[in-house]
């Protein structure tokens, strides 16, 4: 499965932001009136055929409690019925990064969340995906382990050193991607023009190697190669 490229908008900021992003919990206010402008006029931009992001602030909603201490403002994002959750993985990941680049501080969540009211606040025809809060934070992010890169493509060190310097970009920049429960549920595959994240049949597999495909598009970029992400 092929993914429309959002790249073109802030990638030169996003792929800073891959290296520093964390999940945050607690926060010490909402988010500055004029990066929620810039988050606003971005959800805008990403929102599209697959995908769409909207994003709230409402202090009583039932949406975020769970997970937004210290701020009134998320973001809900969904995908079209029919489509895989893969495309709202890789749109919301962008949205994600511009967030970090801001100053923001946001966390994928869907079991912490109150799904069906999530649910209410979508258009019409879009189903839920994840909720994020939004704010300024304020706790210790947690460091994630990460598994090797010899263990997500097959490689050896050895064929590893041996790659372009686009496909070893893409694939560190993919190794670090955020997945749930930090499962890294997915086999990455670099070719000619092509980089993959591969699913495993783990309970959002597909939606976390939508974020995968962007971190790999981000890292070839980030060398000068413009790929096809794709999910398979």
């Amino acid at each position: 499965m092929e993914l429309a490229s959002v790249l073109g908008l802030d990638e030169g900021r996003w792929a800073s932001a891959v290296q520093s992003r964390r999940s945050h919990r607690a926060f010490a206010s909402a988010p500055a009136p004029e990066a929620l402008a810039g988050l606003e006029k971005l959800a805008k931009a990403l929102s599209g055929r697959e995908a769409v992001i909207e994003i709230f602030d409402m202090p009583d909603n039932p949406v975020s409690a769970g997970i937004r201490k210290g701020t009134s403002c998320f973001a809900v994002i969904g995908r079209r019925s029919d489509a895989d959750s893969a495309f709202a993985g890789y749109t919301g990941e962008a949205f994600m990064l511009e967030c970090e680049a801001l100053g923001v501080g946001t966390c994928w969540a869907w079991a912490s969340c109150d799904r069906g009211a999530a649910q209410k606040l979508l258009p019409s025809g879009y189903k839920l995906d994840c909720v994020t809060p939004l704010g300024v934070p304020n706790d210790a992010p947690r460091e994630r382990i990460l598994k090797p890169l010899t263990q997500l493509t097959g490689l050896s060190e050895e064929r590893l050193a041996a790659l372009l310097p686009w496909q070893r970009s893409a694939l560190d920049f993919a190794r670090i991607a955020p997945s749930a429960m930090n499962k890294q549920p997915w086999r990455f595959v670099v070719s000619d023009g092509v980089a993959a994240a591969r699913r495993s049949g783990l309970l959002f597999a597909a939606h976390d190697c939508g974020i995968a495909a962007l971190h790999l598009e981000l890292g070839a970029r980030a060398e000068g190669e413009n790929i096809t992400p794709r999910v398979i």
